[in-house]
């Protein structure tokens, strides 16, 4: 693998040949493109692109949040890459080729700042979420944000609220209005600094089942 500086067209990126460019923590690399293979993959080869692709899916779209939470706490390491192997390792459910995710054992952000256990509360029907959670914790600060981060499984999207509360206030009410398919959604929290560099390992929340706001219907 070779390093390469940027010239005045700016950094390389893609294919050339039989040579990949791309980009990595802000440097350009270059390396061999793999040799294409007539052999048929394996079934264990089978089942561990369907187990990636399961879990490379759900974490895409929040790779840039979870990357940054990661690097206060590690800079060695991308959050992506330790999210998507603790999911392969820990969170994967079900048998070849129907996966699926618990998401109660999937841990989205990670930091240093003080963990609060939190308390979910949904009235059926309603599109609400009450969330609580404790007060006084180690180290603390009491101006922390509140993050909120919901996954709608059935539309595989997410929506996130940020600084919707402080610590301090010990609870909120989030009200969903987006025009989202109904169904299940997962929801996790966590906390991050005011200056927004540092953030608390999340918790996750819970499921609910949300259904469309009465206004969105047709």
């Amino acid at each position: 693998m070779a390093h390469l500086h940027s010239g005045i067209m700016g950094p390389v990126s893609g294919k050339i040949g039989n040579l990949v460019y791309y980009t990595y923590r802000g440097k350009c690399y270059v390396r061999q493109a793999p040799k294409k293979t007539k052999k048929r993959p394996t079934l264990k080869q089978k089942i561990q692109r369907v187990k990636f692709g399961i879990a490379a899916r759900f974490v895409s779209p929040v790779a840039k949040l979870v990357n940054y939470s990661y690097k206060q706490f590690n800079r060695r390491k991308t959050g992506v890459n330790v999210l998507i192997r603790d999911i392969l390792n820990d969170a994967l459910i079900g048998k070849y080729p129907n996966f699926g995710i618990d998401y109660s054992r999937v841990e989205l952000l990670r930091g240093s700042l003080p963990w609060s256990k939190g308390v979910l509360f949904h009235t059926e029907g309603s599109r609400d979420l009450d969330i609580s959670w404790e007060l006084w914790a180690d180290g603390a600060h009491l101006e922390d944000e509140l993050i909120v981060m919901t996954y709608w499984c059935n539309a595989r999207k997410w929506l996130f609220a940020e600084g919707v509360a402080q610590r301090l206030q010990g609870s909120c009410t989030l009200h969903i209005e987006a025009p989202i398919d109904e169904g299940p959604v997962q929801v996790w929290m966590a906390f991050r600094s005011p200056d927004r560099r540092t953030f608390s390992n999340s918790e996750f929340l819970g499921e609910v089942i949300m259904h469309k706001s009465p206004s969105y219907e047709n």
